[in-house]
């Protein structure tokens, strides 16, 4: 099991498939395509087990979605409108996140999940088109020019003072602006992605919601009905299509928690497990099927084995 820092992921994931263990890597596989692809290589030819941490999908909520949308029961799907907004993302503008180096960019970092679960959701990508900026957390959102809390006399909500005098002497001080500090990654991205089936998706991010709005989000529109729901407040609701009297509505309520709950954790690791020992005993294991999306030049690709087992 791998989770150190993004950018080393994939130098130990492929030391680990060169001396011949099954590995379960922390996403995302890399921080570039070219990192991810190594993995997958790597993985192949060794014929051991990769599984990316995407535990998401072992939520309820998305477990419920996806159980929707196999059966059937709301049609298929023709319209997916996604939202992660994040209350608490302040630190990423302040520590060591905020270096494209050490993550690759925060859609690749952070939002890895949001077009992991497109993918299983809806099939392989087309086209993709993605847009980033700094609107709130840059220098001029607050006003004060000073690069440490230490040193500001106009505190912002995102005040942090030194529990130890030590700290000032590290290479990046946790209580760095979130504003002045110079930064390389955005605070707000939207990206339209078109499947093979002709469905287009929508994803927004942005790290400045108020903290009752702080959530994913998610939409999806289908022929017979349309599912809406918020992931960690652990509800999806059910809207007949052609429902005149707004009387069919149904809610769905869950229990074992949202995003990045200790469940999908879990059950993430089980699953991994469960396929190495299949496959130490001769039977088939899982192979999974990793999408990259890649900064260098904004298209999704999908490389590796679909699932089987």
């Amino acid at each position: 099991m791998m989770g150190r820092l993004l950018s080393l992921h994939s130098e130990m994931a492929v030391a680990a498939f060169e001396a011949g263990k099954h590995v379960f890597l922390e996403k995302p596989a890399g921080i570039n395509f070219s990192q991810a692809y190594e993995v997958v290589q790597a993985a192949q030819k060794s014929g051991k087990i990769l599984e990316i941490g995407y535990t998401l999908r072992y939520t309820p909520f998305f477990e419920r979605i996806k159980q929707f949308l196999e059966s059937g029961e709301i049609g298929n799907p023709i319209f997916a409108d996604i939202a992660e907004y994040y209350h608490g993302g302040s630190h990423f503008f302040r520590d060591w996140h905020a270096l494209k180096k050490n993550i690759g960019g925060i859609v690749i970092q952070k939002n890895c999940h949001d077009f992991d679960l497109l993918y299983w959701m809806f099939g392989r990508p087309v086209r993709v088109a993605a847009f980033g900026s700094k609107m709130e957390f840059r220098t001029g959102g607050w006003p004060s020019d000073a690069a440490y809390c230490r040193d500001c006399k106009n505190h912002c909500p995102y005040y942090k003072a030194l529990s130890d005098p030590e700290e000032a002497n590290q290479e990046m001080p946790p209580d760095l602006c979130v504003y002045n500090f110079d930064h390389e990654i955005e605070d707000n991205i939207h990206a339209i992605v078109q499947f093979e089936n002709g469905l287009n998706a929508h994803l927004g991010v942005h790290f400045f919601p108020s903290l009752a709005q702080s959530d994913r989000h998610w939409r999806v529109n289908c022929s017979k009905a349309e599912l809406t729901g918020r992931v960690d407040e652990n509800w999806l609701r059910v809207d007949p299509r052609f429902d005149t009297t707004r009387s069919q509505t149904r809610y769905l309520r869950f229990k074992g928690g949202g995003g990045g709950s200790r469940r999908g954790r879990l059950y993430s690791i089980r699953c991994f497990y469960s396929s190495s020992y299949r496959r130490a005993r001769g039977k088939s294991g899982n192979r999974v099927r990793v999408l990259v999306f890649s900064p260098c030049d904004g298209c999704p690709r999908s490389i590796g084995n679909e699932p089987s087992g």
